[in-house]
């Protein structure tokens, strides 16, 4: 009975401490939900949101079985996600990096909607059994449903819906397509193409890249297979995708189909692969980059022209953007999480850190080595503005509000940027106060540099990305033979720039030539030519996202050991946006009763309480992210009570870390630096360091309490890539991975550890370990698996229309 008083408190105080505040405007077939100053993305939303809805039943032939709701998020980042457990769309209201795609769509919100929509449509096709699930909850049934359909299906469906519109969508994007061929050309197949922890990575997402080349070759083969396949495997899904597939192509006509894409790349390569997209600066002899490698965090270098060597000048995680000035200081623009919000932080380095109090930071560039040139996201709208670093004042640079900046750089008193106006994207330029469009294709444009009189660019051109250098006073356009890349500069005869390759990407440096020359006239546009933002007035309601209840499931409870059976009941409350998550389980059985409770906020709040017949014990803990510095950091604050019979037992200790350490490959990341600090029941001091060398991930770490010292080490190698598993991906080994450790202290253990990186049912992670050693001089064996429960609470956000980073 005391644990059902504890769950019904602690549901009321968590519903008070969750509930989020929006606006909502309501459609025949759909609820939207909006923050403030978003009113006129959701008016938009709201014309063209029931005739997309009806487009999908009438293709999909059924319709949603939970009235969807949409929300629009304030954010610095772009991107969005369904959730078929709660028939919930999110939308982060800021236009798509041109890094992961070209933003070719007339409007982000509507064209989200219409990518996140097909991923609602296709997990609410029930099969009869899931179906039955209903009763329990939408969420059990959609759960179902959603574990045994593979990612990279969900996704290749969603980018086909995307680009129904003509001209829109990754289908019609130069971009995605180098991607896709890249992909092709990688060992993930569509073994990996779905695993959330595989240690392979490919630019523009495994899942995104195979599910579209999969449709894309079907398709090809038989017109309208796509539609059957979904059709078909939506009935049984426990059938497996690979027996419904092979009714319409073999994996061997895969394989051949796919085979045939050979990639090669002109120039020296000069870095190994990184798993991020970066810009490029030059400032006299160096290049400056973004690199994050599979074994470390993500770094600014440069490459010095004249020594040939690289050299890293400071890691930070969560690199927007960057610009370097001629005095060598970093303007950094770096994404960190307020209040449940992406927010990009402007930050100056030149030696030390300072924050200079900007945010919602899209893109920078140095003016001059006092100025900065910016674009801000202001709710759903993108300005420029030029910061004065020393005077702290803002100017606002007005431009034509339908134009929409996607990046920019800047010299002297120019400033360049691309910019979107409706499906096209051309360079600008603001210049002695007058705006000047550069291009007039309207196609991809990426990574402008301003050096001098001269701008580089990449563009579109005959279906590739080409390197082009443009040259002000003469207004000749000169393609420089590089091509495939996605940022470039030149440096006396050398083109450097940075490539998507297998795997990721690479700064590459290759001889300058011109092979082709034109003359475009630059169009000066005037002030009367620009349209002006309509002014949205909607009538809306206050909507309160709190907890609901979304599954209660009834099950029976056995234990032949003790020869005690009963029943016991799981239930389950989230909000919409799964921010807020409070899960109980209880059993009552002949010879005990048990009940657990736990509860977990994106704000930094963990409760979880639990009893056994006549023992209670409640944990809370609450931690606080900061963001001053480069690196990330966390204090948090654990406390408890463990109540008996015996008595009351307290439980108080604080804690700090400071970054991390590890990557991709390693399986596991350390903090950088950590220490804590325990008060109850009995006091004592940890600390703990991490170190990379040479790939190998090594943390070392001790502490001092009244029982004497302790002290622990731990030396992780990296993953050792396998490729077992079935074609289809429903079960896969990713690789092995070995670590090593001793613990000296009241006991003495020394250990080896061997993982098996895997998943079952295409994205469930499934990691196995066997570990052996010596304690207190006698041998030990083990075997137990890893807790994989924080990957699956993140489960429900991965239907997202770019892949999230990891």
């Amino acid at each position: 009975m005391r644990s059902l008083h504890s769950f019904f408190l602690i549901i009321v105080a968590s519903t008070l401490w969750a509930a989020g505040t929006f606006n909502m405007l309501s459609t025949k077939y759909l609820d939207i939900l909006y923050d403030d100053g978003l009113a006129r993305s959701a008016y938009r939303l709201s014309q063209k949101a029931d005739e997309v809805y009806e487009n999908f039943t009438a293709e999909f032939k059924s319709s949603l079985r939970k009235r969807p709701k949409v929300y629009l998020l304030k954010s610095d980042l772009s991107n969005g996600y369904a959730n078929p457990l709660n028939n919930v769309i999110v939308i982060y209201v800021s236009d798509m990096d041109p890094y992961q795609f070209t933003p070719n769509y007339e409007d982000w919100v509507v064209f989200c909607f219409r990518h996140e929509l097909a991923h609602l449509f296709l997990a609410n096709k029930f099969a009869p059994y899931a179906e039955k699930l209903s009763i329990f909850g939408h969420s059990v049934a959609a759960a179902v449903q959603s574990i045994l359909t593979p990612m990279y299906l969900h996704e290749g469906v969603a980018i086909v819906y995307e680009s129904k519109e003509q001209g829109e969508g990754r289908a019609n994007d130069v971009i995605f397509d180098l991607y896709k061929q890249n992909a092709l050309s990688t060992d993930i197949g569509l073994r990996y193409a779905s695993s959330i922890n595989t240690t392979r990575f490919t630019p523009g997402g495994a899942s995104y890249t195979f599910g579209y080349a999969l449709l894309e070759t079907i398709e090809k083969k038989k017109r309208g297979a796509t539609v059957h396949l979904v059709e078909d495997f939506s009935k049984d899904p426990l059938a497996t995708f690979y027996r419904h597939l092979r009714k319409i192509a073999s994996p061997k006509e895969l394989e051949e189909a796919w085979s045939n894409v050979e990639r090669s790349f002109d120039g020296e390569k000069l870095t190994e692969l990184s798993l991020l997209a970066s810009k490029l600066n030059l400032e006299l002899w160096r290049v400056y980059y973004i690199f994050k490698g599979y074994d470390e965090t993500s770094a600014i270098y440069f490459y010095d022209i004249f020594e040939g060597k690289h050299h890293k000048l400071l890691e930070t995680p969560s690199i927007v953007s960057f610009s370097v000035n001629s005095r060598r200081e970093l303007a950094i623009v770096k994404m960190v999480v307020e209040e449940g919000r992406y927010v990009s932080k402007l930050l100056l380095w030149n030696g030390s850190v300072n924050d200079l109090n900007v945010k919602h930071v899209i893109d920078v560039s140095w003016v001059d080595d006092e100025r900065l040139a910016l674009i801000v996201q202001e709710n759903d709208i993108r300005k420029i503005k030029v910061l004065d670093v020393k005077r702290s004042i803002t100017q606002d640079v007005v431009i034509p509000h339908n134009l929409t900046p996607l990046q920019i750089s800047a010299s002297k008193n120019r400033i360049v940027f691309t910019a979107k106006d409706a499906r096209n994207v051309d360079l600008y330029m603001l210049e002695s106060e007058r705006l000047i469009k550069l291009t007039s294709d309207g196609k991809a444009k990426l990574s402008p540099v301003v050096l001098g009189d001269v701008i580089y660019f990449v563009s579109d051109r005959k279906g590739e990305l080409r390197t082009f250098r443009l040259d002000l006073r003469t207004n000749q356009i000169h393609e420089l033979g590089v091509s495939n890349s996605i940022s470039a500069v030149q440096y006396e005869g050398y083109i450097f720039s940075i490539k998507p390759l297998p795997g990721g990407y690479a700064l590459f440096k290759e001889d300058a030539k011109i092979v082709e020359q034109r003359i475009e006239e630059p169009k000066v546009i005037l002030g009367n030519d620009w349209l002006k933002l309509e002014d949205v007035e909607i009538s809306s309601i206050q909507y309160h996202d709190a907890l609901k209840m979304r599954f209660l499931l009834p099950f029976p409870w056995i234990d032949l050991i003790q020869k005690d059976f009963g029943a016991g009941v799981m239930v389950g409350f989230w909000d919409d946006l799964m921010d807020n998550v409070l899960a109980g389980a209880f059993v009552k059985t002949v010879n005990m009763h048990y009940g657990q409770v736990f509860f977990n906020s994106s704000r930094g709040l963990t409760v979880s309480l639990s009893t056994l017949n006549q023992r209670l014990t409640i944990d809370l803990s609450i931690s606080s992210k900061t963001s001053k510095s480069l690196k990330n950091d966390v204090f948090s604050v654990a406390m408890g009570l463990d109540i008996s019979s015996d008595g009351t037992i307290p439980k108080l200790a604080f804690g700090y870390a400071l970054g991390s350490v590890g990557g991709l490959i390693h399986l596991k990341r350390f903090a950088d630096f950590s220490f804590t600090v325990g008060i109850l029941p009995s006091m004592y001091f940890g600390l703990s360091k991490a170190f990379l060398f040479k790939g190998l991930l090594l943390e070392v770490s001790g502490r001092l309490g009244l029982e004497g010292p302790v002290y622990e080490m731990e030396v992780v190698l990296p993953t050792i890539r396998t490729n077992f598993g079935s074609f289809d991906g429903f079960f896969a080994l990713d690789g092995l991975a070995l670590s090593f450790g001793m613990l000296r202290g009241t006991d003495e253990e020394y250990w080896a550890k061997l993982y098996f990186n895997g998943h079952i049912s295409y994205q469930i992670p499934l990691i196995p370990y066997v570990k052996l050693g010596l304690k207190d001089g006698k041998f030990f064996f083990q075997v137990g698996l890893e807790e994989v429960l924080s990957s699956l609470l993140q489960f429900q956000k991965d239907h997202a229309i770019i892949p999230t980073a990891r």
